[in-house]
């Protein structure tokens, strides 16, 4: 981001589909499926992206910890919702 000198990044998690959550015995998967705005120098625009992220949280003492997460990029499969 640096390079590209962006001077500011808008994040809207829900612009693609409402967060879906699946939740079973303290631990979850949450996907969000949303869109990136970046502002890029004065004169050259913007860039708009979607964005499609995995969590894998697991509740601990009443907190829920995110364990890992994923970014699916362009050419990846997007995983499959849980059963």
């Amino acid at each position: 981001m640096r390079a590209l000198r962006v001077s500011r990044v808008n994040v809207e998690l829900e612009a693609a589909e409402p967060i879906k959550v699946y939740v079973n015995e303290g631990r979850a998967v949450a996907y969000v499926h949303g869109r990136e705005t970046w502002d890029l120098p004065p004169g050259t625009g913007q860039t708009v992206s979607e964005i499609y992220v995995r969590m894998d949280l697991r509740q601990t003492t009443g907190v829920w910890l995110i364990e890992r997460s994923d970014e699916v990029v362009l050419g990846e499969r997007i995983p499959p919702t849980p059963r």
